[in-house]
Parts: structure tokens; sequence; C-alpha cells
């Protein structure tokens, strides 16, 4: 697939059901962008929302996390995917394995070691992908904004924020298009195909968000929200010269400031970055 050479535009997608509402147009539009950071389990469901990324993040490690990569790490050998890039969280590093031959070599070694159940299983990573490594603040506390990788990156109750944290690092001066990232609705765009595969991938925050129709970052917990966050985001975003944009005006990303409303294909579009 081609990508648009040069163009600034990098969009970041979340899991919200606004996916769904996409045109074919913006659909292939979204396709041919120099970066599509998909969050979470979006590489999964990909052919349902018709958008291929180049990034993949997953940094959560708490379980069924682990079973969750290891079923997408088979996905994307199944389908043949190629040179897409995962950005995981660095307690991964040393239970991954690229290629067959390595993969088996260590389970055998694991074995002859006598290593119990507690330790994580080998995964079997495709091999024609690349990898990146992050560490992160404590998902509670956020902590500070960071302006190198190997720094750890800010992390408030979702991944969405250490995600645009690693994006304004790696494309500084760009416009990051945010796209199903509401935060104010119950479920996800791929609920249907995950209650059909009987995927076994809920974890703590599937009753959370059940019971109050909102994505789990939205609930208060500990006293806060991600949007406790919005602010310092803005900040920092505008110190790198981010212009965050977002397809849905209804989006809280939008309504709470932290981006302004841009229609998918408006690159020069007449409106302000949000500030605080």
């Amino acid at each position: 697939m081609d990508r648009i050479d040069g163009s600034d535009e990098i969009y970041l997608i979340g899991c919200s059901r606004s996916v769904l509402d996409l045109t074919p147009a913006e659909c292939a539009r979204i396709n041919r962008a120099r970066c599509v950071m998909g969050l979470n389990k979006f590489i999964y469901f990909h052919k349902i929302a018709n958008i291929l990324p180049t990034h993949v993040w997953f940094t959560d490690y708490h379980p069924p996390s682990p079973r969750i990569l290891g079923d997408i790490f088979a996905a994307c050998r199944r389908d043949g995917l190629r040179g897409l890039t995962f950005v995981l969280d660095a307690c991964y590093q040393k239970c991954l394995r690229v290629g067959v031959f390595r993969y088996h070599a260590a389970r055998v070694r694991r074995r002859l070691r006598l290593r119990r159940s507690r330790n994580w299983p080998l995964m079997l990573a495709p091999a024609s992908c690349r990898y990146e490594f992050v560490t992160r603040h404590d998902w509670l506390e956020g902590g500070c904004w960071a302006t190198r990788i190997d720094e750890p990156l800010y992390s408030l109750r979702t991944a969405f924020t250490s995600a645009l944290n690693y994006l304004a690092i790696q494309y500084p001066g760009s416009t990051i298009r945010l796209v199903g990232t509401d935060f104010n609705t119950r479920g996800y765009f791929f609920d249907e195909e995950m209650l059909r595969l009987a995927l076994p991938w809920d974890d703590w925050t599937a009753s959370m968000q059940s019971q109050h129709g909102t994505h789990s970052a939205s609930i208060e917990y500990n006293g806060a929200t991600v949007f406790d966050g919005f602010p310092y985001m803005r900040e920092h975003l505008n110190q790198a010269g981010i212009r965050l944009t977002c397809n849905n005006p209804d989006s809280e990303p939008v309504v709470r400031g932290l981006a302004s409303y841009a229609p998918i294909g408006s690159i020069s579009d007449n409106s302000k970055m949000a500030s605080t």
C-alpha cells in the first residue's frame, strides 16, 4: 500500500464505535498516511475498520494482556502482515522471539531450566515486523511528559495518553489526527466480532464499562479520570508544535479542548489549535 510521501498527517486510531462511521474515502486517505497508530486490539480487527495501521501500540500487561498479544501475533502471521512497527511495553522484551527457529529453541532452553508457569509464555512474533520497547509512568499518576523515547512516557488511565506522548516525540511539529478516541460511548467497533469469535479477552474494566456505559478512563477511579490530564497534555503538545485534531466534534478530546475539530481530508481548515 502506498503512503503519502512527505505528508505531515499522523493518525492515532482508537477503538470507539465511531470508527464504523468512516466513509470509504476517509479510510482510503488514512491508509495513505505515513503513520497510522492503531491502539490496543485494533490491529486484530483491522479488516472490520478497513484500515491497516503502520504502527501497533500494545503496552498493557495486566491479565489477560499477554494472551491478547499472542493472539494478535498469530493473526498477523496468519494474515501475512508485513512491515508493521509494534510499540510494546518493555516487560515483553524477554518473552518475545522473532522467527520459528528462535522461538522453539528458546522453548527447549526454558524447559531444560525447568522454569515454572509463573514466567510469561514465549511469544512467536511476526519476523517481518519491527519492534520498539517503551516504559511508562504509573497509570494512576500520569507522571512527567517525556521528551525522549528512552524516558518513561506520560501515562494516565489509558494507552491513549502514552501513545500520544510517543507520537509527539517521534513527529514534532506535525498534525496528529485522532479517530475513534471518543471516551464517551459504550463498547468498541469490534464488539460483535469479538462475541462471535468468543475471544476470552475481557479484563477488569469490562464490567466497569458495562455498568457505567462509557469508556473506563472516563469513570472516576481513585478520584481522577483521564480528563484531568488533558490541560497538561495540551501544554506539552503546544511546546512540541503538535496540532491535534479529531474528526468527531462530539468526542471528549474536542469537547474538553485537547483537540480541535477537523474532518478527515481537511488539510487546510480554519479550525484553530485548542488551548487550555
